[in-house]
């Protein structure tokens, strides 16, 4: 090793001279920076090589080419990973994927962020599900509310069409992906944030409702329609509003609105004959005859006759009237007696001769 002089500035910023010793050309003025000669080390108070390496590297003396020198002070200056300073993470970092199958879009990292927005920037035609995991294997699902929120909007778990959403984090790691694909590209982009979201999606109950719209939980048909006829038939599982008259009276009677009633009183003399008497011609389409009361009575004095119901030509009831019935039938069907939809409702007598008479009412609804 040879000596050689070698200059430096100390703490306060004044140059000195120290004669060093070099091996192979290696320069230690050079190697070591001035900004760290008055560093923990105490470097500067070093005049010679072996004492500056001794205060690198151990067994300094044992190194006798500069290769294993500069191998030895590689080993000994690199920073731990406890002394590293924090290292903050880029704000609005972009992540992206694209995709023609049912496969993951992208899978992010959500370490130093809180947040993450996705734009769904070509939905084809799929369903793209949000799912976050801490292991980065399990997944669950995830919910992010759409930037068009105004705060009556719920929280989404996936989506189907071209949009934005904001996620805040809720595991390590977040992923977008193709659960169900039929055609075209789907694209999303995203943009991680360092700001912590509230996704708070709000519920409200709407009681402005169609007539006949799908059932839904947000919905409650509270609103009561004045109808003086009977209103369109609705399908089966769906909304349908009370309806009262139309002034707003509710109606008490079990079956229909009082515009829809309908009654037949039979003719001066009572029936004599076994024609089919319509009682109530058929309704409209998709429209049924209800009966809901009947009396009868045979005058005759001597001619008992059956006599029967008819949902046009099909008997849907059968009585029995002696001949100077004492007292009238009188019937009040808690289930009322009804045709088919467009069909008349008939009456008749099995018997030629009696002198029988009806009288009856009823209802028209679907």
């Amino acid at each position: 090793m040879a000596g050689t002089a070698a200059s430096y500035k100390d703490g306060g910023g004044a140059t000195r001279n120290r004669s060093v010793t070099t091996a192979g050309g290696l320069d230690i003025a050079r190697m070591i920076p001035v900004s760290e000669a008055d560093a923990p080390l105490d470097l500067a108070t070093q005049t010679t090589l072996a004492a500056i390496l001794a205060k690198i590297i151990a067994s300094p003396a044992s190194e006798t080419t500069l290769a294993s020198i500069l191998a030895k002070l590689n080993s000994a200056t690199s920073v731990s990973d406890a002394a590293r300073l924090p290292v903050s993470q880029l704000d609005g970092l972009a992540v992206s994927g694209s995709a023609t199958s049912a496969t993951t879009l992208f899978t992010q990292d959500m370490l130093g962020y809180e947040s993450i927005t996705v734009q769904v920037t070509s939905a084809g035609s799929s369903t793209i599900v949000y799912e976050t995991s801490d292991d980065n294997t399990n997944w669950v699902t995830t919910a992010g509310l759409t930037s068009a929120s105004i705060g009556s909007l719920p929280l989404q778990i996936n989506s189907t069409d071209a949009r934005l959403i904001q996620f805040a984090r809720r595991g390590r790691y977040f992923r977008a992906r193709i659960s169900a694909y039929t055609s075209g590209t789907i694209s999303v982009v995203g943009t991680l944030s360092k700001s912590p979201v509230f996704n708070v999606g709000a519920s409200f109950v709407s009681p402005v409702i169609t007539n006949g719209s799908s059932l839904s939980g947000n919905n409650f048909p509270s609103i009561i329609a004045g109808y003086s006829a009977n209103p369109v038939a609705v399908a089966t599982g769906t909304h349908v509003r009370p309806i009262a008259t139309l002034i707003g009276a509710a109606i008490q009677k079990p079956f229909s609105i009082p515009e829809a009633d309908w009654s037949y009183a039979t003719a001066s003399g009572g029936e004599t004959g076994t024609t089919d008497i319509p009682v109530k011609a058929a309704a409209g389409a998709g429209l049924r005859n209800y009966m809901t009361w009947l009396t009868a009575e045979n005058v005759h004095a001597t001619v008992d006759t059956e006599f029967v119901v008819k949902d046009g030509a099909t008997v849907v009831y059968r009585g029995f009237l002696k001949a100077l019935g004492v007292v009238p039938l009188r019937i009040n069907f808690p289930s009322p007696l009804k045709s088919t939809a467009a069909t008349a409702l008939n009456i008749a007598c099995i018997t030629t001769g009696a002198q029988v008479y009806f009288n009856c009412g009823g209802y028209v609804a679907p």
